[in-house]
């Protein structure tokens, strides 16, 4: 309920000031109080006779410039009167504005280039005053580029190492090959693997090169036996004449 603004303290005075008794908890002086406030609406006159000084007999003074406005809010009729009332009694329950809109805080935190440079001279000052803090953050830099190279160094030998086994592999299959085309075959597939400058790969062209100086000689002592066996052929089938 809205009348719980009011502390008991409040309350009790409010109930002094009226004449009305103390006793009870809050939830009683409420009552009495909302009780008070139905009869002095129905009869103005009603507060004189309990011997305090009514509201139609205050200055205007004393009741001052302020005016109580309601707004949209649900706020208790009975509650409003109260804290007029105390108001104009007492001098010492000032009412505040009611507005319907709650003013927003201000959030160091919204504007994104301010935060920004914030934590930039946060860290400015840190370097300041931690010169140990600033060699541990170098190493620490040193440290990962040094990783980033390994990285990098450690994907291009797994490369040449795929395309050294697949060279391999191609010329392998070069060798086992039994027709001549099958053997260039396996050897142009070896031949359009990328080139490299590493150490293990500079041989590779070199590799090639014998695999084909071998199956050329390969190719020649085929063509020669097969010439030889053509002529022995041709001696035991000569015709007699």
């Amino acid at each position: 309920m809205s009348e719980s603004n009011l502390s008991k303290g409040d309350l009790e005075e409010l109930c002094r000031a009226f004449g009305v008794s103390t006793d009870g908890v809050k939830a009683d002086l409420v009552q009495r109080l909302k009780q008070l406030s139905s009869e002095v609406g129905q009869n103005p006159n009603s507060v004189e006779e309990t011997g305090e000084t009514s509201l139609g007999n205050c200055d205007v003074d004393d009741q001052g410039d302020h005016v109580f406005e309601v707004n949209d809010f649900n706020i208790d009729p009975v509650a409003q009167s109260l804290k007029e009332l105390a108001y104009q009694m007492k001098g010492k329950f000032k009412q505040p504005p009611l507005s319907n809109k709650i003013a927003e805080p201000d959030n160091p935190y919204t504007n994104t280039e301010e935060c920004t440079n914030r934590s930039k001279r946060h860290y400015q000052e840190m370097e300041f005053d931690n010169p140990l803090g600033n060699l541990v953050l170098s190493e620490f830099k040193k440290l990962g580029n040094v990783m980033t190279n390994f990285n990098d160094r450690l994907n291009s030998v797994a490369m040449q190492y795929d395309s050294l086994c697949t060279i391999g592999t191609e010329l392998d299959l070069a060798k086992e090959s039994r027709s001549f085309s099958e053997v260039m075959t396996h050897i142009e597939k070896a031949s359009a693997l990328p080139n490299t400058q590493d150490n293990w790969l500079k041989g590779k062209d070199t590799l090639i090169e014998k695999a084909k100086a071998l199956a050329e000689e390969k190719k020649n002592k085929r063509q020669k036996t097969t010439s030889l066996t053509e002529n022995r052929e041709s001696l035991f089938h000569k015709p007699n004449y």
